[in-house]
């Protein structure tokens, strides 16, 4: 149900701003207080949905939460191509569109252009950025200000009369200095606690922005408050996190009250608005951990491609914690297979058990269907904490990746920086299960530490000196196995942590990846156009103590969409409406529905296709067919198409019911209009795109 506006508590309650978008609980029961078998989420879909489409979320430093409000912003021009002026500054006019008249509003800009003093001579001068970007003093519109006032962005001489990319953001102010949020009434039971996190949205954080007081209420008695002040403090500039006691309230009836106040009035302050937000508030008690529940942790190794694992067959030592402690521990699945060699659409299919042609997110461009639910969701509505730490570019929150995790942190290095930050994101990772491992959790790690350009950290450079003698291709994939044995070593110190907090005994560990990566093997180096084994073939092991036998060797052929109804089946869960994969479940645990092994078809951004099973592989290009007898030739050095005109005419027969299957979900399934008030009109990269395409630059993607 929607909650509403909070009326004054007392004489002194400043105005009330209205509540839009959040979905506050109703808790207890007018039976008694029975301790509730998990968390009371005080922001959720409604009842009859998992989809955390239209609940608002805010970013600080790189961290998405859930929060009771957000404040969304409004692209008024996108990437605009210009022509700087021959003068020493730029000024944009600002025209405001009907949907923001009557409000005050505060006006971002910023130019995109070419760095004049960087050579752009060669693929490796575009890929090393290149690009400088310009951004005006932001400006306060009030509602009932005359005129149309401007942004003004200083220019150097040497970008004078350059091309350049223009973006202007609106974004609404509160409409007044507190935003007051209350509850359903709730029935708050012995030993309860309140958990919320609380900050300050960064265009909160500049001179002049006020200092913000957070405050929880219920009736008359504070339960919480603190001042924050961002814009005098760095320290501030981030996310906060508190639990209070309940027990003053235990046994009674009341409201919760949330409020968020700029203080106008400080010294220094010129603005009386600002932009806090309280994050992902819960009722929890000691009884909300059921016993028995077991958490889940999926870590997905980017590009990291089945052939380069020990544990698959790799000549050289690359991965012995994988191999030991997750495969050797559990389960290892031989041939585990990528819908699409590229990082969204393969993760967006692994983490939603939909394929790529249901999902739709291909790229940067594609937002997930708010209809659409995802893994995260569906175990954030059974009462899992959700978390997510990720980096680099492709993982873009607001494409719904972030859709169902209470904290969805993205690691963005400098342009020139080597990719991957496995290092850092496995400790943000440790970090937060130092802090949440009380209670049932789903926690989601990605890195990009294997991708190109491959620069294994010092230490590692000198490992396995025999590929340094060979060609181009073998020099490049001795590096990224090294890079690749770095990993698993950062792999081992996270799985330390997991043991040295008891959890690892009642802990779903999956690793995998969303694709491989080519050396040559077949022409391609890299990935993403091409479709042999080394491009598809990803590494997957499950260990699950006491749910999954260790040493167990799944021989039957999976794909990456069969992961997420595995998962759900593994903790105990339906599984999620209209899924196209099947869990393979009986396959690790010996119990369950059978898994029916099918041919798994995938896609090039080529627009390549192939179908492949245990036995072959069939690949059709635009410059023609290949098919492989997978059994006399793993690596796929010899095409049988004219020898096994039977294999070859089922192939394609797969292939074109795949297609039939595809065009039959999408008639059923037509995209749900976004739920009124979803935040980001526009794709989630938008307001971020310039340091993401700086990423991409360097990952090898954009030019």
């Amino acid at each position: 149900m929607l909650a509403r506006a909070a009326g004054p508590v007392g004489a002194r309650r400043p105005p009330v701003v209205p509540l839009a978008l959040v979905l506050l609980a109703a808790v207890g029961s007018r039976g008694g207080v029975p301790p509730p078998a998990g968390p009371i989420r005080l922001i959720r879909p409604p009842p009859d949905s998992a989809s955390t489409a239209g609940l608002a979320r805010a970013q600080l430093r790189g961290e998405s939460r859930y929060v009771l409000s957000g404040h969304p912003t409004v692209t008024l021009r996108s990437r605009e191509e210009i022509t700087l002026p021959d003068a020493s500054e730029l000024t944009v006019p600002v025209e405001l569109p009907a949907a923001l008249a009557g409000r005050d509003v505060r006006l971002d800009a910023s130019v995109s252009a070419r760095d004049p003093a960087v050579p752009a001579n060669t693929l490796s001068d575009l890929r090393s950025g290149a690009r400088l970007t310009i951004s005006a003093a932001p400006l306060v519109k009030r509602s009932g200000a005359a005129g149309n006032r401007a942004l003004v962005l200083p220019l150097s001489p040497a970008l004078r009369t350059r091309q350049a990319l223009l973006t202007v953001i609106a974004r609404p102010l509160p409409s007044a200095a507190v935003e007051r949020f209350e509850t359903n009434e709730a029935d708050i039971p012995a030993g309860a606690r309140l958990v919320f996190g609380y900050g300050v949205e960064e265009p909160g954080w500049g001179d002049g922005w006020p200092p913000v007081r957070v405050r929880v209420s219920a009736g008359e008695l504070t339960l919480f408050e603190r001042r924050i002040d961002p814009a005098a403090d760095p320290r501030a500039r981030r996310w906060f996190d508190a639990s209070v006691d309940l027990d003053p309230l235990a046994g009674r009836r009341v409201r919760l009250v949330f409020e968020t106040e700029a203080l106008g009035a400080a010294p220094g302050a010129t603005v009386d608005r600002s932009f806090g937000v309280v994050s992902n508030p819960e009722i929890v008690t000691a009884a909300a951990s059921p016993p028995g529940a077991r958490n889940v942790v999926l870590v997905s190794l980017d590009t990291l491609r089945a052939r380069s694992v020990s544990a698959y067959g790799c000549p050289r030592a690359t991965t012995p914690t994988f191999d030991r402690r997750v495969a050797a521990a559990g389960a290892l699945v031989r041939s585990a297979v990528a819908p699409v060699p590229f990082t969204p659409p393969s993760h967006m299919t692994m983490l939603t058990g939909l394929e790529p042609c249901a999902h739709g997110v291909m790229g940067l461009h594609e937002t997930l269907a708010p209809d659409r639910t995802t893994l995260a969701e569906a175990l954030r509505a059974a009462g899992y904490q959700t978390a997510a730490f990720t980096e680099d570019a492709y993982l873009v929150a607001g494409n719904g990746f972030d859709r169902g995790f209470d904290v969805y942190r993205e690691n963005r290095s400098e342009e020139s920086a080597s990719p991957g930050f496995a290092d850092e994101t496995f400790a943000d990772a440790s970090a937060w299960l130092a802090a949440h491992g009380e209670r049932p959790f789903f926690l989601f790690v990605h890195t990009y530490q294997v991708h190109e350009p491959y620069t294994p950290p010092r230490g590692y450079a000198l490992l396995f000196r025999d590929g340094d003698q060979g060609d181009q291709n073998q020099r490049a994939l001795a590096n990224y196995e090294r890079e690749v044995r770095y990993t698993d070593d950062v792999l081992a110190d996270f799985l330390g942590v997991l043991d040295a907090h008891g959890l690892a005994e009642r802990t779903i560990l999956i690793v995998t990846s969303d694709h491989g990566e080519g050396f040559g093997e077949h022409f391609w180096s890299g990935h993403g156009f091409d479709l042999h084994d080394e491009a598809l073939l990803v590494p997957l092991a499950v260990r699950a103590p006491g749910l999954v036998p260790a040493g167990r060797v799944v021989e039957e052929q999976v794909g990456l969409v069969d992961l997420t109804p595995t998962v759900l089946d593994l903790v105990g869960l339906p599984p999620l409406p209209d899924v196209q994969g099947h869990s393979f479940g009986r396959l690790l645990t010996g119990r369950g529905a059978t898994f029916e092994e099918q041919p798994v078809v995938s896609t090039a951004l080529t627009k390549s296709e192939s179908v492949r099973t245990r036995r072959s592989a069939y690949i059709t290009t635009p410059k023609g067919e290949l098919f492989y007898d997978l059994v006399a030739d793993p690596f796929e050095t010899r095409d049988r198409l004219g020898k096994d005109p039977a294999g070859v005419k089922t192939a394609r027969a797969v292939l074109e019911a795949a297609h039939r299957t595809c065009d039959a979900w999408r008639q059923a399934h037509p995209p749900a209009a976004a739920p009124a008030g979803t935040p980001g009109a526009e794709p989630g990269w938008l307001i971020n795109r310039e340091e993401i395409e700086r990423k991409l630059r360097s990952l090898g993607y954009v030019h």
